[in-house]
């Protein structure tokens, strides 16, 4: 993808997009509704055309090529399998459909999609119909019929989303554990952080039609390169600040000045829940607190707000009411 744009009547979709997905990568792009990553993928599979730039595939320029003949697979939330055909004849689509030159034998289909039932583990489901599966099995027959026409690219575009959250976690791992198996060159669209963070070789977080950041999963986490992604890759408490001679002094939440390698301005502090350290006196009284396994979450009000904490494991919670501080020493700061 180079410098990709595109807009819908006022409103820039994609903005000056420029990334490169690796023969046999899985790409999450990952973001709010509104950050344009399922219009990029709708571009990539031709579903849409750009208003400017260019995309590529195997080295072969796309401006004009159709979505049939650009050879990805397409995987949607919502199944969009077929009632009415069995689950074979859903998977076996893509190749009946194909010009009669370039259309498998019906012997070779048939092989094809009795591979394709193992390789999503649900041999013998062949004749059953989609109403008869469930949400999960449904969509790893979609993922089959993807994969059936042999594609180049895979794209799929929040393909858990309408799953319920143990089926949607399972499926995730069977989905990377299949990736691992055929190695196919996929690009995933989720708003679902532990999603892209776990699935994902290289996450690309987007905002407002721009890439933000590219980079491994633990590099986003670890390193974010602004306020927006720090912020989006899980909960944070975001404060500003002001920075003179190296020292960052909180203007809206009472808490002790730091050290912040950033030239003097103004800036923005972002802190996760467990980088948070409570003191034993200050401005804040714990509010509430509640247990959740090994780690206690503490609530505290101080100032107009109110703060989450996670302690680490055996760490003592406080008592509720009791005065606390703030300690933002492992704060992260961005130029505001």
């Amino acid at each position: 993808m180079q410098d990709i744009a595109k807009r819908f009547a006022a409103t820039a979709a994609v903005e000056d997009v420029n990334l490169s997905v690796e023969r046999g990568e899985f790409l999450a792009l990952l973001g709010p509704s509104g950050s344009g990553k399922t219009t990029l993928l709708r571009l990539i599979a031709g579903l849409e055309a750009a208003d400017a730039g260019h995309i590529r595939i195997d080295g072969r320029d796309m401006d004009g090529v159709p979505a049939r003949a650009r050879h990805v697979g397409l995987v949607f939330q919502h199944y969009a399998l077929f009632r009415h055909m069995t689950v074979a004849a859903n998977i076996a689509f893509g190749l009946r459909v194909r010009p009669r030159a370039t259309r498998p034998t019906k012997a070779e289909i048939a092989a094809r999609v009795e591979r394709l039932l193992d390789l999503i583990q649900l041999p013998g489901y062949g004749g059953r119909y989609p109403d008869q599966l469930s949400g999960g099995q449904r969509q790893r027959v979609a993922l089959a019929r993807a994969l059936a026409i042999e594609p180049r690219v895979l794209l799929l575009d929040e393909p858990f989303g309408a799953l319920d959250a143990q089926v949607r976690k399972d499926l995730r791992r069977w989905l990377r554990g299949l990736h691992d198996r055929v190695h196919l060159t996929t690009i995933l669209v989720t708003h679902d952080q532990a999603e892209a963070l776990e699935l994902a070789d290289r996450v690309a977080v987007m905002n407002a039609g721009r890439v933000e950041q590219v980079g491994t999963p633990a590099e986003v986490w670890d390193a974010p390169a602004n306020a927006f992604v720090h912020g989006f890759l899980g909960d944070s408490l975001r404060v500003a600040c002001m920075i003179a001679e190296g020292i960052a002094r909180f203007t809206d939440l009472p808490a002790d000045p730091v050290p912040a390698a950033l030239p003097d301005g103004a800036a923005v502090a972002v802190i996760r829940p467990h980088e948070i350290a409570l003191r034993a006196e200050g401005a804040g009284r714990v509010h509430a607190v509640s247990l959740a396994g090994p780690l206690a979450h503490v609530e505290v009000a101080i100032g107009a707000r109110m703060v989450e904490i996670t302690l680490p494991p055996g760490a003592v919670p406080p008592r509720v009411g009791a005065a606390c501080g703030l300690d933002l020493a492992r704060a992260r700061f961005y130029r505001a």
